[in-house]
């Protein structure tokens, strides 16, 4: 699907994960978060408007303290410089790649690829969302987004949230 040339694993020699609903984690941390803005009519999308945050070459010694343990960037975790431009081209690439995708194959071969980078299915985890605390195994992730999370033996649609494992 996407040439080697132009993924993140042969860059830093590490295999970014997914953390649902918009997080890329590398070994357990955040170093990349995506925001959408959407405007719809009844059926229609009018405009989607992509926000991403990507840490590059952020030291340690530039993380506020409350985030130490949770946030991260490429150079904090490979411990190597990366030009910005050549890491942002590869973004790109990506975007542009799964879009194609989207385009041909549809939403769902978009979903397969999510759920096997997340590797969610199975996983027991607690979601905080609206103030609500929810705990369960995770059963997927339906076609709209939304976690699929066994309960209390019922499966409930989470469709944003705070998530823990």
């Amino acid at each position: 699907m996407i040439p080697r040339t132009y993924r993140m694993e042969p860059l830093t020699g590490e295999k970014p994960t997914l953390k649902w609903p918009n997080d890329v984690l590398m070994n357990g941390r955040k170093l990349c978060g995506t925001l959408l803005e959407l405007s719809t009519e009844s059926e229609l999308v009018r405009f989607v408007v992509v926000g991403i945050g990507l840490n590059i070459n952020m030291k340690a010694a530039e993380v506020d303290e409350a985030l130490k343990q949770r946030a991260s960037s490429l150079f904090m975790e490979t411990k190597k410089s990366y030009e910005r431009a050549y890491v942002c081209g590869i973004l790109l690439t990506n975007l542009e790649t799964h879009y194609e995708v989207f385009v041909r194959q549809g939403e769902g071969r978009i979903l397969e690829l999510w759920q096997e980078r997340a590797g969610l299915n199975g996983k027991y985890v607690e979601i905080v969302q609206m103030g609500e605390r929810y705990s369960g195994v995770v059963e997927g992730i339906d076609r709209d987004g939304g976690m699929l999370l066994r309960t209390d033996g019922v499966v409930r649609k989470i469709i944003a949230g705070d998530v823990t494992f």
